[in-house]
């Protein structure tokens, strides 16, 4: 799902209670003050459907730099909220970058690996995700794709039995 500019999400909580997992992402007003910015990701962070923040840094590399936001209330809001940080493998994306998965995890969070697949191709990516988390000096424990389906019910409890 889309985060809008106010942090909302852009489908009503009646579609979202319908889905096993929520990931919402920005995808427009990239260049928002770091303030404004910052409210923005703790709103969507603060939505009780949403599971997962995708390409939490929005960059592109050599397109688009990164948002400006404070990552420490960002990633200490997405613990204790409870949600997921996508480590996107998008060989253009490569988000997010070792040193803020490093500070994430400090924070508590989890994550997930996720290739952004838009074709069977694009599944190698993986390995590129799988290098940052370690570059990031996560564990298996802290990404929460790569345990058991029980385990993963753990930290997305709409998943059906």
């Amino acid at each position: 799902v889309d985060i809008l500019k106010d942090g909302s999400l852009d489908y009503p909580d009646a579609v979202l209670e319908q889905l096993h997992v929520v990931v919402g992402a920005i995808h427009s007003s990239f260049k928002l003050p770091e303030k404004v910015q910052t409210k923005r990701v703790l709103s969507a962070l603060s939505h009780p459907l949403l599971d997962i923040l995708a390409h939490p840094s929005c960059r592109l590399i050599g397109k688009r730099e990164q948002l400006h936001v404070d990552h420490t209330k960002v990633f200490d809001a997405g613990d204790a909220n409870k949600k997921v940080l996508e480590i996107n493998c998008q060989p253009n994306r490569m988000d997010l970058q070792d040193g803020y998965i490093f500070q994430a995890a400090k924070s508590g969070i989890k994550f997930c690996i996720s290739t952004d697949a838009h074709h069977t191709s694009e599944l190698a990516f993986a390995e590129y995700g799988v290098g940052l988390a370690r570059r990031g000096w996560l564990t298996r424990k802290d990404v929460i794709n790569t345990g058991t389906l029980m385990q993963l019910r753990k930290h997305l409890p709409r998943i059906p039995k």
